[in-house]
């Protein structure tokens, strides 16, 4: 987990501010469908107007957040030379702050970041740390695995469990 070149960092947030922005932009498209009143009363000008407003303002607060992240966590492995929980912590944090920032309030980023950096600690733990394989319960499976493969060849049975 070395060094990350700038064009590999440049890459990667690219990447992500892209991806965030138009996963952004299709969930304002859903939230501007429903229930604005003054959308209702104002016609067909006043929907696209306020559809469109919604929709820019969602996508570009999912590619800022998008965008933070990757250059958060590209920069604090980098620096670190460790791949683990910390790093999608720190990058969480950063997205989370960047969805904050237009409000101004202290209050809602430190929760945000709060909030982020944990969900990222943990998906990044059950993800890649607490592999299946590397459980309790699959150390028994194989365990068992191998025992019944070794009875059944005592009785020149040969079909190995993992095939079934």
């Amino acid at each position: 987990f070395g060094k990350m070149s700038d064009q590999d960092l440049i890459d990667k947030t690219a990447q992500f501010t892209a991806t965030g922005a138009a996963t952004g932009t299709l969930l304002g498209l859903v939230q501007s469908g429903y229930g604005d009143e003054a959308v209702r009363r104002g016609g067909v000008g006043t929907a696209v107007r306020q559809v469109a407003r919604t929709s820019a303002r969602a996508g570009f607060l999912g590619g800022a957040a998008a965008g933070s992240y990757a250059v958060a966590e590209s920069t604090v492995r980098s620096v670190r030379g460790t791949e683990d929980f910390v790093n999608p912590a720190v990058g969480g944090c950063a997205a989370g702050l960047a969805i904050a920032a237009p409000t101004g309030n202290a209050g809602v980023a430190l929760g945000l970041c709060s909030a982020f950096g944990a969900f990222m600690a943990v998906a990044h733990t059950l993800h890649y740390e607490l592999r299946p394989s590397d459980t309790p319960a699959a150390s028994g499976v194989r365990a068992r695995s191998a025992e019944l493969n070794a009875r059944g060849a005592e009785h020149g049975l040969t079909r190995d469990a993992a095939a079934i």
